[in-house]
């Protein structure tokens, strides 16, 4: 279980009818150098106050308080956390409001805001593209290695593995250049030296390719550092 949970996260992420608004009930750095939180640090420039926003709350986080973060986001993707509760109300009109000049702009075609505290959602959605919409469908791409995130570390919770325990104890393969250094807790926190994604990647994603291939390329894969 925890190599398959593993082998999504090791690498930094990336991707992402005007002004809806509702409120209702919620249904690649050195190992030594402090990593950034994906989805702030690869805003646009011109996102730059939204970034601020976000990470000002979210920058002094431990890596417990951050399992409590991504433990938090899976519910639905719905986010209740204390990140958020410390970016109040208007705060989040803030953001709302820097996403609008995003999309009227022609920066991006469409963006979606959803805020879960409590028992009250916080959602707005604009721009241009069809149906959308609140429910709209987005592309999630690395936004899903929060919910893998919190799988792993739900394992932790049961004392199956610990944070610096080597990857290779439970993938023995991952091995040679270093690996066998690498550490759970790295993989985590996207220091673990692989790159952002591997060369034969849109082959394999295109071909439907199973997990263990991926897997399987991961180890042949040369590391950016070590």
């Amino acid at each position: 279980m925890v190599d398959r949970l593993l082998s999504w996260l090791g690498h930094p992420g990336q991707d992402f009818a005007d002004g809806a608004f509702s409120e209702r009930p919620a249904a690649s750095s050195p190992r030594n150098r402090r990593p950034r939180t994906a989805f702030v640090s690869r805003l646009p420039a011109d996102f730059d106050g939204l970034s601020r926003l976000f990470r000002s709350a979210f920058h002094d986080l431990d890596l417990m308080k951050r399992r409590a973060f991504f433990l938090n986001a899976t519910g639905g993707l719905i986010v209740g956390t204390p990140l958020f509760a410390a970016v109040k109300r208007d705060g989040l009109e803030a953001a709302a409001e820097i996403l609008k000049a995003a999309t009227a702009s022609g920066q991006i075609d469409a963006a979606s805001l959803h805020v879960s505290q409590g028992d009250t959602v916080f959602g707005r959605v604009f721009g241009t593209a069809p149906s959308s919409v609140e429910d709209s469908v987005f592309l999630l791409a690395s936004i899903s290695k929060t919910i893998s995130t919190a799988a792993v570390m739900t394992l932790f919770d049961q004392g199956k593995f610990a944070l610096d325990d080597p990857v290779a104890t439970f993938i023995p393969e991952f091995t040679g250049e270093g690996r066998e250094k690498i550490t759970i807790r790295q993989l985590l926190t996207h220091v673990s030296g692989l790159p952002d994604q591997l060369p034969e990647n849109a082959k394999l994603r295109a071909g439907h390719a199973p997990l263990s291939a991926f897997v399987e390329a991961a180890i042949r894969t040369p590391l950016l550092f070590a």
